[in-house]
């Protein structure tokens, strides 16, 4: 079984004398180690699936380890937990909740609704959203709840006018999800910390049936992990961890680097392996990226090294503004595919921000090229989806107000807006949920005959599918579409209706689908209907990438972590963009840029092209920009610059507008010569003319 490893792998597979930290470096083959030394307790050690914890990063990345393990096993592992850190949280807490106080049909919130309720808590605060926008303010929380801090300590901590605002949204934020029996990502990892400190019969049930606990990218871990982590190995100590700190790029979600920097001093007795065999990428991308990252400091070391062969330079295109950098890109990728025969799955073009996509995708359609973007709307984020998982939750936890809010009119029932504020009003006076005070809406003065029969079909649709939770779920959803009358719905709407009926049939499939795959993992402990809510809240954006799909792949870098391609395509790279301007006064943030940049660079297998472009439109102003630091750390024999900034071209500029970093903008009046060895005579204003070599000046775009 151990025949397809290297001497450094083995080792890591076979080492079970106590905490094991294995750093493993970008293309190392750590997805390998993980799945070997998973089959080598089970088929060696006596281990039983059932006594493993394995935990990965993304619910996609879950499910390609459990197929790694089976294939190697050749046996079924129903009884083994791999999930995300959030999935095995919500799996404790579906059985523990009610310890903490919540009923254990609890609803997980996903991102579009807790903007949503920290929105409602900042205008019934009377807080301006304009000083407090609710992202702003969902991040702020988010990150106090990664570090374990309370709104009760966060009450007491607060001593400037904004954390003292903060703190009030926060304590109502955390009310109103309490209300509605809810959590929200964060409370999930918090809870189950709480659950596992205070409750010892609960930390015991885990600990005892957990023998041997393994954690894939430990560098991406905040605090609040490293205490789950720590919990389920407080008596047994056989803990590995798998991550790479040179690839710790989510230290502004909360991640927190120290947790792999400083495994040993909290497990002293830990053993250290380091993977730096590459099996991805040529020599040459490798010494690039390797020249990159030793530029940081906060690292514990370790260089890539490969036997494939050294290959092709990296190509750096320094282009005159995003527009002619996107045309460059796409034209670049149909000669990668048309030349070179790199079929388009196999291309990846990456940035910094997702405002990059724009120009890029315009570049792409007007050249042909099919594309696909990872991170925009997601099945599960579509209107019609969240409308069915919205009578979904309710099935579940008609306490959640979000939900009742968003479907009690959905179809229409002439509920209108006045009524709905009558409801909203007597359930805060009767300090009573908005379902209940549906239940009591017939004593409700001012909601007209319509509205109450309206009221009372709402409530029949729930009561009539709340004893349904283990039933197949695309029954369940069946069920309620037809009910309801939803596809006549959407059939009376005006836009995309096929479409969006369809979607609503890929639903049905894919709550069928996963009634057959969860019979297969399910223990008994929670209903089906919870167990798929589980799984669609908690889907990250690369979960519903689809790989096989014959288009180019458009992503953020962050987004790209963990995955790889023949060829990368690296834009913005200026100073500002990559590393983002966000970062630049702050070395540790400088570091985490660059860990990024290293990130994008060992994506790629055979070749990677970087570009710049050296004027750029951000936040709706055009402005001059530098090419990245990171960019230079790269050997200049490693790269071959194409300057397609060149201005001058093979034709006369004359009369052309064009800036200057110095003198700013102005008009060619006369030319000497060709390319960028041209010298222009420009006007500037006040009529002040300067004679100038090409290579010094930009096209004016816009």
């Amino acid at each position: 079984m151990e025949d397809e490893l290297n001497a450094e792998q083995r080792e890591a597979v076979r080492y079970l004398s106590g905490p094991l930290l294995v750093l493993a470096g970008a293309g190392s083959g750590k997805t390998r180690v993980i799945a070997y030394r998973i089959a080598f307790l089970v088929r060696h050690s006596g281990v039983s699936p059932h006594e493993i914890l394995a935990i990965t990063f993304t619910k996609k990345a879950a499910g390609e380890m459990r197929r790694r393990v089976e294939q190697l096993l050749k046996t079924d592992v129903a009884g083994m937990w791999i999930g995300t850190f959030h999935s095995v949280c919500a799996r404790i807490l579906r059985l523990y909740a009610g310890r903490l106080g919540y009923r254990q049909n609890f609803s997980i919130f996903d991102e579009e609704d807790q903007r949503g309720l920290v929105k409602e808590q900042i205008a019934e605060l009377e807080i301006s959203d304009r000083q407090f926008p609710p992202a702003r303010v969902l991040e702020r929380i988010s990150a106090l709840k990664a570090e374990m801090v309370g709104q009760e300590e966060m009450s007491r901590l607060a001593m400037s006018y904004y954390d003292k605002a903060v703190s009030r949204i926060y304590t109502a934020y955390q009310e109103a999800l309490f209300r509605s029996n809810a959590m929200d990502f964060d409370d999930l990892l918090v809870n189950t910390v709480r659950l596992l400190c205070d409750f010892d019969d609960v930390r015991e049930r885990y600990t005892d049936r957990f023998k041997h606990v393994l954690v894939d990218e430990y560098q991406d871990t905040n605090h609040a992990q490293y205490r789950i982590v720590a919990e389920l190995c407080r008596e047994r100590r056989n803990l590995c961890v798998v991550g790479d700190d040179d690839q710790s790029i989510y230290g502004w979600r909360g991640a927190d680097i120290r947790n792999i920097l400083e495994f040993e001093e909290s497990f002293p007795e830990a053993k250290i392996i380091r993977l730096e065999q590459n099996y991805r990428s040529t020599g040459l991308i490798l010494e690039a990226a390797n020249n990159v990252i030793e530029c940081n400091k906060g690292r514990k070391g370790k260089t890539l090294r490969t036997s494939n062969e050294y290959g092709e330079n990296i190509v750096l295109l320094l282009l005159s503004s995003e527009e002619e950098e996107a045309q460059a890109v796409a034209e670049e990728i149909l000669c990668e595919s048309l030349e070179r025969g790199t079929p388009l799955p196999e291309i990846a073009i990456l940035y910094r921000t997702n405002a990059q996509s724009r120009a890029l995708e315009i570049a792409l359609r007007h050249s042909g090229v099919d594309y696909q973007i990872v991170g925009a709307t997601s099945f599960f984020e579509r209107r019609e989806i969240k409308d069915i998982l919205a009578y979904l939750r309710l099935c579940l936890n008609p306490e959640d107000e979000m939900s009742v809010r968003r479907v009690l009119n959905v179809p229409p029932r002439r509920i209108g807006r006045s009524a709905l504020e009558r409801l909203q009003q007597a359930a805060s006076s009767r300090k009573l949920s908005l379902f209940e005070t549906l239940r009591v809406s017939e004593d409700i003065e001012g909601i007209s005959p319509g509205a109450r029969r309206g009221i009372r079909s709402f409530l029949s649709v729930i009561d009539e599918f709340s004893g349904r939770q283990d039933d197949d779920v695309g029954d369940l959803i069946e069920a309620i579409v037809k009910r309801i009358g939803y596809r006549e719905y959407l059939q009376a709407g005006s836009s995309n209706v096929q479409e969006r009926i369809e979607n609503v049939e890929e639903l049905v499939g894919a709550g069928r689908q996963f009634a057959e795959e969860d019979a297969s993992r399910r223990e008994g402990e929670e209903p089906t209907l919870a167990a798929f809510l589980n799984d669609v809240a908690l889907l990250s954006q690369i979960d519903s990438w689809r790989s096989e799909s014959e288009k180019v792949t458009l992503m953020t870098a962050h987004n790209a972590k963990g995955l790889e391609f023949t060829s990368v395509f690296v834009t913005g790279l200026e100073d500002g963009l990559f590393p983002h301007s966000a970062s630049m006064e702050d070395e540790e943030q400088i570091e985490e840029e660059r860990r990024l940049f290293y990130v994008a660079l060992t994506r790629a297998r055979r070749r990677v092209v970087l570009t710049a472009a050296a004027r750029r439109r951000r936040f709706d102003q055009r402005g001059s920009t530098g090419v990245s630091r990171f960019v230079r750390e790269i050997p200049e024999n490693l790269m071959n610059t194409r300057e397609l900034w060149e201005i001058g071209g093979q034709g006369s500029m004359v009369g052309r507008r064009v800036f200057h970093e110095e003198f700013g903008t102005g008009t060619v009046v006369a030319q000497e010569g060709q390319g960028n060895a041209a010298k222009l005579t420009v006007e500037f204003s006040g009529n002040v003319k300067k004679k100038i070599l090409a290579r010094y000046m930009h096209l004016e775009t816009g």
